[in-house]
């Protein structure tokens, strides 16, 4: 009798168990971002990526793209460049940003700044400044030389990551765009222009 009733509780956990992984491999494939939240509350950083990814997969909306940019970190700058460059392309990009972007973010052009620097800065450690500096002139072309715009971004990396070779291109950049500018945009950019100038000269000391 005892063992019949161990085998019975044996056979229920085992059904029990079995059911749970099936379910929860149901779930990841086929409605990973409930398992990526969950995962994220818990702090398993690359199963929750892992489940938004898959999210995106599935839906390719324009809100499951910046679930992914948003809950990366800033040393996984090869899947942010990755995935900033699919967001700045998607056809509901322009929407989002006036819709959900700008309640995020309050101002439409403070979500734009967002992804745009993170495009940028992951651009700069995937390919280098010269596709850097391509992307932040797209930006301001498009926006102007905002308070946040991706050349700061650049320029806020200091001498932990550019050269005086990057300094000297984003510099010269800058002094190319400075005359088509607004005249207080070009004081904006002229601040910089001289930041660029000590940030050289420290590194050549």
């Amino acid at each position: 009798m005892k063992k019949l009733i161990g085998k019975t509780i044996a056979i229920t956990v085992a059904s029990v168990l079995g059911f749970f992984a099936v379910f929860s491999v149901f779930a990841v494939l086929f409605c990973p971002r409930v398992f990526g939240k969950m995962f994220e509350n818990t702090g398993n950083y690359g199963a929750s990526i892992w489940c938004y990814e898959r999210q995106f997969d599935i839906s390719g909306s324009v809100e499951d793209l910046t679930a992914i940019i948003l809950n990366l970190k800033d040393e996984d700058f090869v899947k942010i460049d990755k995935y900033s460059q699919k967001l700045l392309e998607h056809k509901d990009y322009s929407e989002y940003i006036q819709g959900e972007g700008k309640k995020l973010f309050s101002e439409e052009i403070i979500a734009e700044e967002f992804f745009y620097r993170k495009a940028v800065v992951s651009r700069y450690q995937v390919a280098g400044i010269d596709s850097a500096i391509l992307g932040a002139k797209t930006f301001v072309d498009r926006l102007g030389y905002t308070s946040s715009n991706p050349y700061r971004g650049l320029v806020a990396l200091k001498s932990d990551m550019l050269s005086i070779e990057d300094l000297t291109k984003i510099q010269q950049e800058l002094q190319t765009i400075k005359n088509s500018l607004q005249l207080d945009e070009q004081v904006l950019i002229e601040q910089d222009i001289q930041e660029i100038q000590i940030l050289i000269t420290n590194k050549g000391e």
